[in-house]
């Protein structure tokens, strides 16, 4: 599984480090929720316009 520097220093953490990487998988693969980038306009929120070059 591809990881970011972030990711595996906050699994290192004494409160994260009981993380299953089975259960992580898991998440990731099927994720009870997902949550959409605003600004991409591809979710369901608000739609946002260009703006104008004046």
């Amino acid at each position: 599984m591809k990881t970011t520097q972030y990711f595996d220093y906050t699994r290192k953490r004494p409160d994260r480090a009981q993380a299953k990487e089975d259960w992580i998988k898991s998440v990731v693969e099927k994720p009870d929720k997902a949550e959409s980038n605003l600004m991409a306009g591809s979710g369901n929120g608000p739609k946002y316009q260009k703006q104008k070059n004046i």
